[in-house]
């Protein structure tokens, strides 16, 4: 047993009340000589007799007492256990014990089954809760967001080429925003030509990593990654679809949704009223569903949390 301590404590006690109990004085026969009370009748008669033939062989009467003879005061109305009754009288006694110390067992067993249960569900949240909490990871520096990335999954070598990419690109804004704002042409439509041409060349993590290392990357840095259905309008193609508040949609048609704005970009894609799967997850299970593409009716909510199995 997982409490070996308070099983021996309430066994001790049991077995001690029992043998109390057992062999309580009050259990055998007593004379009054010993007791302080009258004495049985048969020991009355047996001795008020052998009194009476001594005094007759004296020549003397016997005894007379106000209210009666002797035999009259000290006659007793109640039976007394005789030896021959004990047996029986301490076994169903004992019997009475057993059954007390087996139902004090079970109860025992069945209270250390629900601390043994108790325990265990508190030790697996303990631990679900360990897994779902990560630190989130600064992503200020270089060194931070290569960090992130090789906690991510990401190799340590690809993570390393990622971020010398953004840093190089980095510097080339810095070198735009300068020149132009020398030569009198900032914030100039020549200013922002120049940066979309450079911002051509950014590094897009989605399409460079995998979505499993970029769905953890985002969730690790702290930034949405998922988003949740707060409400449903009435006759909406949510509604008609089955879809419910709470619901965390996963993915819409082949798109896989980290913020609002993909789904919106999702919805206003292909064919509006075809129908396309959209994979939900509610609660710890993953569902599927068909909707009509085009607006669902629903308002959402921003999320990050561990990514699914």
């Amino acid at each position: 047993m997982r409490y070996p301590l308070i099983t021996a404590t309430v066994t001790f006690f049991l077995g001690l009340s029992v043998g109390v109990f057992a062999f309580d004085p009050g259990d055998k026969p007593v004379t009054g000589k010993e007791s302080g009370y009258p004495p049985d009748r048969g020991e009355t008669v047996a001795s008020v007799s052998s009194v009476t033939r001594e005094k007759v062989l004296k020549g003397k009467k016997t005894p007379q007492v106000a209210g009666g003879s002797v035999n009259d005061q000290v006659g007793m109305k109640t039976k007394p256990v005789t030896d021959s009754k004990m047996p029986g009288v301490l076994n169903t006694r004992w019997a009475k014990q057993e059954r007390l110390i087996i139902e004090m067992q079970e109860r025992l067993l069945s209270l250390e089954q629900q601390m043994s249960a108790l325990v265990t569900e508190r030790r697996l949240e303990a631990e679900e809760q360990a897994e779902a909490t990560v630190e989130i990871m600064p992503v200020s520096t270089p060194e931070d967001r290569r960090n992130a990335l090789i906690a991510s999954g990401v190799g340590r070598t690809s993570a390393g080429e990622i971020v010398a990419r953004q840093s190089r690109l980095e510097l080339e804004r810095l070198e735009l925003q300068d020149v132009a704002f020398r030569e009198g042409w900032y914030q100039s439509s020549r200013y922002f030509e120049a940066l979309r041409e450079l911002n051509a060349d950014r590094v897009d993590l989605r399409t460079e990593i995998s979505e499993r290392a970029y769905d953890e990357y985002l969730y690790r840095t702290g930034k949405t990654n998922r988003v949740k259905i707060i409400s449903v309008i009435p006759g909406s193609a949510a509604e008609l679809s089955g879809l419910e508040v709470g619901d965390v949609i996963e993915t819409y048609g082949d798109d896989v949704i980290y913020e609002y704005s993909d789904l919106r970009s999702a919805t206003g894609e292909g064919v509006r009223g075809e129908t396309v799967p959209v994979l939900i997850r509610r609660g710890d299970h993953y569902l599927e569903s068909d909707i009509s593409r085009g607006p669902m009716g629903v308002r959402l909510e921003s999320l990050s949390i561990p990514p699914g199995g």
